[in-house]
């Protein structure tokens, strides 16, 4: 699927104003092999004992597509959630123990040829001149305490599980249906499990 997008932003103090016009719509059918492409992905997964806490460390590639990328550079804001928990199988049901999620947005400033990473839970705002610098300030997770010891009964029955989450809510509504149907805009990773103890 392809098409053509004119975004319009119009920024005050109170509230940026997304009015989106598209005006040239094609259907055409792209490979499936394709819709792999643009995943996220999380390696290099560390866990660790720290303090009495399980503690985990992993490096995450993003990939923004074409059509992500033509989004930014009009001023659409994307936004990512990490998801990490941990949990234990219990017989034949998985139970989550604890799951944390960190939230970031992504957004373009043309005006001051920037780009801004705000990390939403501590309202941390960082600039950057390249959009690979801004990525890889989001790439890391950097010995996060996700459980204390003691709150794990049987470490061996026990998983930590990370997915990244591309928030397609949160792109301006006349895109989002668009986007659920284009393989270019599936940005989220599978989930992922490392064992607690080896």
């Amino acid at each position: 699927m392809a098409f053509i997008m004119l975004v319009c932003i119009k920024n005050n103090l109170r509230q940026h104003c997304l009015l989106t016009v598209l005006w040239v719509f094609c259907m055409c059918l792209s490979p499936m092999s394709d819709a792999d492409d643009y995943q996220a992905h999380i390696n290099k997964v560390k866990i660790s004992v720290v303090d009495d806490a399980y503690v985990v460390s992993a490096q995450i590639t993003y990939q923004l597509s074409p059509e992500a990328l033509e989004a930014l550079q009009n001023g659409v804001p994307l936004f990512w959630t990490i998801r990490i928990k941990a949990e234990q199988q219990v017989f034949f049901l998985a139970k989550t123990l604890v799951e944390h999620n960190l939230h970031y947005q992504l957004r373009y400033h043309a005006l001051l040829n920037m780009y801004r990473v705000n990390n939403e839970e501590t309202g941390e705002t960082f600039n950057f001149s390249q959009l690979a610098n801004a990525l890889a300030s989001i790439s890391q997770i950097k010995a996060l305490p996700v459980i204390a010891q003691h709150a794990v009964s049987t470490p061996a029955a026990t998983t930590i599980k990370i997915k990244i989450v591309f928030n397609l809510d949160a792109l301006p509504l006349p895109l989002r249906p668009f986007a659920r149907l284009n393989h270019q805009w599936s940005l989220s990773s599978n989930w992922t499990s490392w064992p607690l103890t080896k």
